[in-house]
């Protein structure tokens, strides 16, 4: 039905993984979750072109949660 990518993002990931499951219940099949939030990204030092590719990966191989 809603085929356009979704990449849910908060600060700490729990808000995104509930999104998820309502999106994909809601019809929306192409939904990922950035783990652990921005949080996690930043700690790590992952720029946001960096999250933008993760995505990207995520969605080409029906990842659920990058």
């Amino acid at each position: 039905m809603h085929n356009r990518p979704i990449a849910a993002v908060c600060r700490a990931g729990s808000r995104p993984a509930q999104a998820t499951v309502i999106l994909r219940e809601a019809g929306f099949g192409n939904v990922v979750n950035l783990a652990g939030g921005m949080l996690r990204w930043r700690a790590q030092a992952k720029p946001s072109k960096a999250v933008a590719l993760t995505f990207q990966s995520c969605f080409r191989n029906s990842i659920t949660a990058c």
